[in-house]
């Protein structure tokens, strides 16, 4: 009230003179309501008519503190000091209208009776601790949970951070799991004040309060868990994709260590890829590279280069067959999306590489075969050209 007294001399609202003011409207109660003070030489029967007037009157102030509508608990408790003390006149005006016995003493003297005893079943301290609880509920409401609920609100409808790399990722994610757990916290203190609105005395308005606050909370709650299955999703494909980029460099390296000359030339498609489209061609440079392989197998030129040539082979083999399965687990997590049919492409050029290392591996062990029969039929000296020309037939057939 002062700061508004301020505000006004502050403000300079007021009129500078009377003759400025307005003209005021006198007014007065509804006549059946009013009661008037006593008369001078006020009768028995007046006296009467004014105490059953006042009994009205306070019943309906009666009413207003044990109904709790329309009143806090302050304004309750304010009402029950001050009718207090007026039922201290009332019964005094009571025994001054028995002395007479009017008509309507008997009416009157009922209704003092009941206004007593509703003043009696009401007591002080449970009204105090009405208003405890009710200010307990306001506080958690509007010192607490709103304000808590503003900045959950405010963090759940930022623009997402974009990571630039896994680790930034998986700190990403972390985040976002504990923005999850505070939006827990939160919800467990709705569920308590939404039980403490059952037990305020004006439950249809503390209900309403609590249910606002759940309805933004739903949307939070929301956002908090799409954000959490958006940033976990982001670290489980990013995290396959390094798995599976690992394993297929691994694969790549033991190739370039079997062929250190003509691999060099190979360059990696997902350099400059985002890991969500790099995925499907992880296997690339491995598989251009063993395609690379097959048109220029090179020649052994001895029986021993020849043994190292045929255990090559079989080494490439054995990394193709890795690299298939590397093939299948990226066609599981691609299946039924746009990237699906480079990895099917891919699968395919694989498989023609596979058949032609088991044919070229297959013409190996023949050649390996013929030319130990040529080297021992050259140690016997027996003038037999038949196993020389059947070692010709199968190196011309292998490398041709």
């Amino acid at each position: 009230m002062f700061e508004r007294l301020a505000e006004i001399v502050l403000n300079g609202e007021r009129y500078p003179t009377e003759a400025d003011q307005p003209p005021i409207m006198l007014w007065f109660p509804i006549e059946k309501d009013y009661v008037g003070p006593a008369l001078m030489n006020e009768t028995v029967e007046q006296k009467t008519d004014r105490l059953l007037k006042l009994s009205r009157k306070i019943r309906s102030q009666l009413h207003k503190i044990t109904s709790g509508l329309d009143a806090t608990g302050e304004e309750r408790l304010l009402e029950y000091l001050e009718l207090r003390e007026v039922s201290v006149e009332l019964n005094g005006l009571l025994a001054e209208c028995g002395e007479g016995k009017s008509e309507n003493y008997e009416k009157a003297k009922r209704t003092v009776t009941e206004i007593n005893t509703a003043l009696q079943g009401l007591e002080f301290e449970a009204l105090v601790k009405e208003i405890l609880k009710e200010n307990h509920f306001q506080i958690g409401i509007n010192k607490i949970l709103v304000p808590w609920l503003d900045n959950l609100q405010k963090e759940a409808f930022q623009n997402p951070e974009k990571p630039d790399n896994f680790d930034k990722a998986r700190e990403i994610e972390n985040e976002a799991v504990i923005f999850a757990k505070e939006v827990r916290k939160a919800n467990r203190m709705i569920s308590q004040l939404d039980t403490e609105a059952d037990l305020q005395e004006n439950k249809i308005f503390s209900k309403g309060l609590i249910d606002d606050q759940k309805l933004r909370f739903k949307h939070i709650a929301q956002a908090a868990a799409t954000r959490v299955e958006q940033n976990r999703a982001i670290v489980l494909n990013w995290g396959f994709y390094i798995e599976m980029k690992t394993e297929a460099d691994k694969i790549f390296d033991e190739l370039n260590e079997l062929y250190p000359d003509q691999t060099k030339d190979v360059k990696d498609e997902t350099e400059d890829l985002d890991y969500s489209k790099a995925l499907p061609f992880v296997l690339n440079k491995f598989l251009s590279c063993s395609e690379l392989l097959l048109t220029n197998q090179p020649k052994p030129d001895s029986q021993e280069n020849c043994c190292v040539v045929h255990e090559k082979l079989n080494k490439s083999r054995e990394l193709a067959s890795r690299g298939m399965k590397i093939l299948t687990k990226i066609g599981e997590c691609t299946e039924k999306t746009p990237a699906h049919q480079s990895v099917w492409d891919q699968t395919c050029r694989l498989k023609k590489v596979v058949t032609a290392l088991n044919d070229k591996g297959l013409n190996m062990d023949k050649l390996m075969k013929k030319w130990d029969g040529m080297v021992k039929s050259q140690q016997t000296d027996d003038l037999d050209f038949q196993p020389l020309l059947a070692f010709m037939n199968q190196y011309v057939k292998c490398f041709s």
